[in-house]
């Protein structure tokens, strides 16, 4: 008897912002200038998300040669549907192979990000069990800073930073009210009821997204693993820590780019030990670093 295909996908979202282009840091992990942050850090990510699952035709297609240029250029293409001026879309596709049509919502999304003060959606990239591909917009924070600042912040210098230096919004933090337990839906993106924020934000009364509110997961062993749409880190011992991997947290892009400049470092951190007031450094691939300060009950 055949087995069901699985009824969810694989996916990875990226903020897309032409600014990019000339982000040093961004052309270096790509080895060249793409409008999309750490786009080969998210190909990365669906090979390993693919491999776990034990999904062989998707893992076929995410090791495909080329594939890294199919995905980009259906990425290109979803930009260039959405009737945006050539100036703004920050792209330079001569031919393109692939064809991706926004629906009409996804290109209001689009157009109004990018001409907003900050603006600059996600893309949000699906795969399938079977290999395909798809991509979608998404909306994102609009931010009017450098998406890494935050990383650099030191909560122990002195004197402290006036809150008008600090890189906005500062996110207020929540510990969640029982563990989420860890499997292989905490540590990859998928589309499965599985793994969903909704329960932890919700257990908060959060219900709006956009709030700058985040809310702290841990695992069945007390654990800190990430907050419920970024990744965390702590500051301890005069570095940020960000929980390990073996935790069941989301081993996520920007995460990935901050441990190999050394910017963060591996660790465990308790959610006994999580004081009120203290500084949580906040990522993802679509708002890049943020900061925020817990609240305590």
């Amino acid at each position: 008897m055949p087995v069901p295909s699985p009824d969810y996908d694989l996916f990875t979202s990226f903020r897309y912002d032409p600014k990019l282009l000339t982000a040093p840091y961004n052309t270096e992990v790509n080895g060249i200038e793409l409008p999309y942050l750490l786009f080969v850090y998210h190909v990365d990510r669906l090979v390993a998300a693919a491999t776990k699952f034990g999904w062989t035709r998707a893992v076929q297609t995410m090791k495909a040669c080329g594939v890294s240029e199919r995905l980009r250029h259906m990425c290109d293409q979803t930009v260039m549907e959405c009737g945006l001026p050539d100036k703004e879309k920050g792209l330079g596709v001569s031919s393109l192979s692939m064809f991706v049509s926004p629906d009409k919502a996804d290109q209001a999304i689009l157009v109004s990000c990018i001409h907003s003060e900050g603006g600059g959606p996600a893309l949000r990239v699906l795969l399938s069990s079977t290999g395909d591909l798809n991509v979608e917009v998404r909306p994102a924070r609009r931010l009017s800073r450098d998406l890494l600042r935050a990383a650099y912040f030191n909560p122990s210098a002195t004197p402290s930073p006036s809150a008008a230096s600090l890189p906005a919004p500062i996110f207020t933090v929540y510990l969640d009210t029982r563990p989420t337990p860890a499997s292989a839906f905490t540590a990859h993106k998928t589309t499965s009821a599985a793994r969903t924020a909704t329960p932890p934000r919700a257990r908060r009364g959060l219900k709006d997204r956009a709030e700058p509110k985040e809310v702290l997961l841990y695992n069945e062993r007390g654990e800190i693993t990430e907050g419920s749409a970024r990744n965390a880190a702590f500051w301890r011992d005069g570095a940020w820590v960000t929980p390990a991997e073996r935790c069941g947290g989301l081993p996520g892009t920007v995460r990935r780019y901050l441990l190999e400049r050394g910017l963060v470092k591996e660790g465990v951190v308790r959610a006994a030990d999580v004081r009120a007031g203290e500084w949580v450094l906040l990522s993802n691939g679509c708002e890049g670093t943020l900061l925020g300060r817990v609240v305590r009950d």
